[in-house]
């Protein structure tokens, strides 16, 4: 059989299936050993607890330009990853609707103040509308997208501005 990693997972899949008393008593073995000995909680010694300490201290600026670095990219890499499971586009496509919205929601055509733009799409059909506001974004889906019902909100508007 093939090393490469899908086909061993899948015969790793198969012969779980096949021997589950083999699965039972493992899993078994292995939860009796973590009770007694689990490598979270396991304490530290005070030698290394002061070369850690020591060595942030002595490098933090590394650390830090580094953590900095590693949340960007996951950010970045996780937005892409929603954006394209959730909606069908990618960041890059997020960014391109931003600049023709010129960083605005497309229904208030106000900067977001605290979170980005959401992405507005058809629940029905799935289809990506714009990008929206926190309150724009939650407003229409408190009226299901329904068009009558904001035609109603507005006459209700206007009853009351005269």
């Amino acid at each position: 059989m093939p090393r490469d990693k899908f086909n061993h997972k899948k015969y790793n899949q198969e012969w779980r299936k096949r021997n589950p008393e083999k699965v039972a008593e493992y899993n078994l073995r292995r939860r009796e050993k973590y009770k007694l000995n689990p490598p979270s909680l396991k304490p530290k010694t005070e030698k290394q607890l002061v070369y850690n300490r020591e060595y942030n201290k002595t490098n933090r600026e590394r650390l830090n330009a580094y953590r900095r670095e590693r949340y960007a990219f996951s950010s970045d890499s996780n937005r892409n990853q929603s954006y394209k499971k959730r909606y069908g586009i990618s960041l890059e496509d997020y960014n391109k609707m931003l600049v023709e919205q010129n960083g605005v929601c497309a229904i208030c055509f106000q900067e977001p103040k605290v979170r980005r733009l959401a992405v507005d799409h058809n629940h029905n059909t799935g289809q990506v509308r714009g990008l929206l506001c926190h309150h724009c974004n939650t407003s229409l889906g408190s009226f299901n997208d329904d068009k009558s019902l904001l035609l109603s909100a507005v006459k209700y508007l206007d009853k009351w501005d005269k």
